[in-house]
């Protein structure tokens, strides 16, 4: 309270707490919204993706290197070896 006995300040709904898949747990403003468990799920998930997307890539560069290339034509054209000329 103020010196005119006034009380200052915010609030805040319960809602508004509450994390944002509806678990029953508070939430976190930095999570979100979400409950450090639910935060946890969403994480793991985002991750799981991510390192799935960064495979695909690392396979699609491999397979894009120069030798892997000279080796698909060489492959395609095998060279003709003779005994005579």
């Amino acid at each position: 309270m103020n010196a005119q006995g006034v009380r200052r300040g915010f609030s805040v709904q319960q809602s508004d707490l509450m994390c944002k898949r509806g678990c029953g747990f508070y939430g976190n403003a930095v999570w979100q919204g979400l409950c450090s468990k639910c935060w946890r799920q969403e994480n793991q998930c985002t991750r799981a993706k991510q390192i799935e997307d960064d495979r695909a890539l690392a396979e699609r560069r491999k397979l894009c290197t120069p030798a892997a290339v000279r080796r698909h034509v060489h492959d395609q054209n095998p060279p003709e070896h003779t005994l005579c000329p």
